[in-house]
């Protein structure tokens, strides 16, 4: 089969009573009234057409829960993110590093990444809303009665060469009483496309990948997680990408929205695109720097409190000339280490805490999300 499927996925596929008595972390988040009530969160149109699959001629029996056994009490020291939903970029996305769609750190403090549309263009936000103990061991007790934390990814393997090519990856970590970790090819897309398959009594046809009950209900409980409590997450630290527009000839970097006029001249692009070209943290083509405070603030409200892919901006220089950059500003998290192309939180301060967390059946779960079908 002739495949020329390329997938930008964009909209991600990424959230009290008593809290562990001594914290983990301290998110530096200054709490707003969450502009969340205003908006509905979004799936975009997909720009990925459905691929050429024709289901298997011979039924495959839909695959179904291996009953797990009762919850147990659990007591241990636990790593400083629990929970963590990421995307490894595919062709042809993204520019800049976006933040992950859901990650849960061990003090109960729960980030979303989440889609919306903003004055007719899709852009994201990042939420933030702090769980109670029983609200993280509800999460966990969830993902050990799925099955998840008893789940090989190895098992996610393809009858055939991948319907779908260059859609990038979804990486699932748990670090509760028991680890895991992986990475699965296109694993929302599949989702999606099993769903609708599995309503007309089939499992799939080639090119689909073995998802087994417990990896779908992992990615499902993490990608619909519920709104309900979350604010707009507004912190002192932000991250500034930013690109030399005029000296790019790629297109990619060139799109974006238009927002005209770089806003401050207190940070000046130029001066920040020619410091540091030697740095770890940044390349040939684009930079990174933090920026802090009433600064980053500015710029965060600058760019509509949100961010989509990039955005078009221009700076004036002394003899009234012009100079285009393409900038991404958004909030950076607890523990994140981003460069020019990445962001990174795997490092070796994410280690086991001193803190100890106690899990008990009590605690209770929480239901897994209907599937969404495009």
């Amino acid at each position: 089969m002739k495949k020329t499927i390329f997938l930008l996925l964009a909209g991600i596929l990424l959230t009290a009573s008593c809290v562990p008595a001594t914290p983990i972390l301290t998110a530096t988040a200054a709490l707003i009234p969450s502009h969340i009530p205003s908006l509905t969160r979004i799936y975009p149109p997909s720009r990925t057409p459905i691929p050429s699959v024709t289901p298997s001629p011979t039924l495959i029996p839909l695959l179904t829960s291996t009953p797990q056994p009762n919850l147990v009490a659990h007591e241990w020291k636990p790593e400083k993110v629990l929970i963590s939903l990421g995307w490894a970029n595919g062709d042809g996305c993204c520019t800049f590093p976006h933040s992950p769609p859901l990650i849960l750190y061990a003090d109960g403090i729960m980030f979303l990444t989440r889609y919306y549309q903003i004055n007719d263009v899709y852009r994201s936000r990042i939420l933030i809303k702090k769980l109670s103990r029983q609200g993280i061991c509800q999460n966990l007790n969830t993902l050990d009665q799925t099955g998840f934390l008893d789940y090989d990814p190895s098992t996610y393997v393809f009858n055939d060469e991948p319907a779908l090519e260059g859609g990038g990856s979804t990486q699932i970590t748990v670090n509760a009483w028991k680890s895991i970790y992986g990475t699965f090819e296109s694993l929302g897309p599949y989702i999606s496309f099993q769903t609708q398959f599995q309503a007309q009594g089939s499992n799939g046809g080639k090119g689909f990948p073995v998802i087994l009950p417990a990896l779908r209900d992992a990615y499902l409980l993490f990608d619909n997680y519920p709104e309900d409590g979350f604010d707009v997450f507004l912190p002192e630290e932000f991250g500034l990408w930013l690109t030399r527009a005029d000296n790019i000839q790629d297109s990619l970097y060139i799109k974006g929205t238009s927002l005209g006029a770089w806003p401050t001249r207190s940070i000046s692009l130029g001066d920040l695109f020619s410091q540091n070209i030697s740095s770890a943290e940044n390349n040939i083509q684009t930079r990174f720097v933090k920026i802090q405070g009433d600064e980053g603030k500015e710029l965060y409200d600058f760019v509509g409190q949100s961010f989509g892919d990039g955005d078009t901006v221009y700076e004036e220089q002394d003899d009234g000339s012009k100079h285009y950059y393409y900038v991404f500003v958004r909030p950076l998290l607890p523990y994140e280490k981003p460069s020019a192309t990445d962001s990174d939180f795997s490092a070796s301060d994410l280690a086991i805490s001193g803190t100890k967390l106690a899990c008990t059946p009590s605690d209770g779960i929480v239901p897994i999300p209907t599937p969404f079908i495009p």
